[in-house]
């Protein structure tokens, strides 16, 4: 493997750890606060945040990385819809 992609890799996964790292601390504090003021609104806070999540990710890909991918997944929510998470579920979501 060319010493090239190995560091690609290398960046692009320390790139999307860092949004990752900064993400949990704007979640904590910001996205929870929205939530807790505007219950009403619960549901599309945490749909713009996840999709903001999936960006960040998918975007480290792209741009650091070199992947080459045209827009990001939309799975239809709805009755019969069911979604597995893991653990991982920030890095199985784009």
């Amino acid at each position: 493997m060319e010493i090239g992609l190995k560091v690609r890799g290398i960046l692009t996964i320390a790139a999307a750890g860092s949004a990752l790292l900064v993400g949990e601390v704007i979640q904590r504090t910001l996205v929870v606060a929205a939530v807790r003021l505007f219950p009403s609104k619960r549901d599309r806070v945490l749909a713009w945040w996840q999709q903001l999540l999936a960006r960040a990710m998918l975007g480290s890909a792209r741009l650091v990385g070199g992947a080459r991918h045209t827009e990001i997944p939309h799975i239809e929510g709805g009755p019969g819809t069911l979604v597995l998470m893991t653990h991982q579920s920030l890095m199985d979501i784009p």
